[in-house]
This record gives structure tokens, C-alpha cells and sequence, in this order.
């Protein structure tokens, strides 16, 4: 990585952005992508790219549909 993590003010920051509303869904085609350096990875990148951009938007609507009902509920 970068070597950021072992800067004390971007842990804490990156520990507070973590406990967010919806922090989880939007990291979700982060963690479908997967790490770019990993040379075992046999999936090629552009199927993996694919991946990571459906799993991003199902996880931003389905957020949204909750999000939406629950307002909508409220009112």
C-alpha cells in the first residue's frame, strides 16, 4: 500500500469514516474488485471490473429502496 495507514491522523479518520452511515454498501465493489496486485487471481481484470461495478449498484439500490421506504413510511 501506500504506507498512510501508520499516519495517526488517517487511522483515526479512516476508524471514524468506517462507523458512517453506509459505509459498508459503498465499499462493496471494493471488496468484489479485490486486490489489484494479486498476481493469482486468474479471473481476468475487465470480468473482475464487471463484477465490482454490478455488485456496487445492487448494493447502492437496494440502500436506496430501504432508504426510501423507510422515509416514506415516516410520513
Amino acid at each position: 500500500m501506500t504506507n498512510l495507514l501508520s499516519v495517526d491522523n488517517l487511522s483515526l479518520w479512516m476508524n471514524r469514516m468506517s462507523h458512517l452511515p453506509y459505509h459498508d454498501e459503498s465499499h462493496v465493489a471494493l471488496a468484489t474488485l479485490g486486490d489489484l496486485r494479486d498476481d493469482k487471481n486468474k479471473v481476468p481484470l475487465m470480468k473482475r471490473l464487471g463484477a465490482a461495478t454490478k455488485a456496487g449498484v445492487q448494493s447502492f439500490a437496494k440502500v436506496n429502496e430501504q432508504t426510501r421506504k423507510t422515509s416514506t413510511s415516516n410520513l
